[in-house]
């Protein structure tokens, strides 16, 4: 378990995630894909996260994006089980949203589950 506070991530709403997502015409939905890749890498402290290279890697090729929710729903949910014995493996439901351009349902339901493990670990 990590334990360094230092490296918790930023308790984010789903719907702002959403809003900003819509208002901005994606932009922020591009931002939150690095940021959250980036706090994961600082959570986890794992040599396979790149989030600039992701990023790129989601911007010019859309099918890396189905990637790229499947990579971090996984990362996700192997954090929450290091904390409880009570998590959701969401992986395959984000995959099929985001295969069907629903990349920002999936997002939500993401940053969801990002809110879940930074509560969480905040109480340990």
């Amino acid at each position: 378990m990590n334990n360094n506070f230092d490296n918790k991530g930023v308790v984010r709403s789903p719907v702002i995630v959403l809003l900003l997502g819509i208002v901005t015409c994606g932009i922020y939905y591009l931002y939150w894909l690095y940021i959250t890749a980036t706090e994961l890498k600082a959570y986890t402290n794992r040599g396979d996260i790149n989030p600039g290279l992701d990023l790129v890697l989601c911007i010019l090729c859309f099918p890396y994006q189905i990637y790229w929710f499947y990579k971090y729903s996984k990362i996700i949910y192997e954090e929450q089980m290091k904390l409880t014995s009570v998590a959701t493996d969401n992986s395959i439901i984000n995959v099929i949203l985001s295969i069907f351009g629903l990349g920002i349902v999936s997002a939500i339901i993401m940053q969801s589950d990002l809110n879940n493990l930074w509560t969480n670990q905040r109480t340990y």
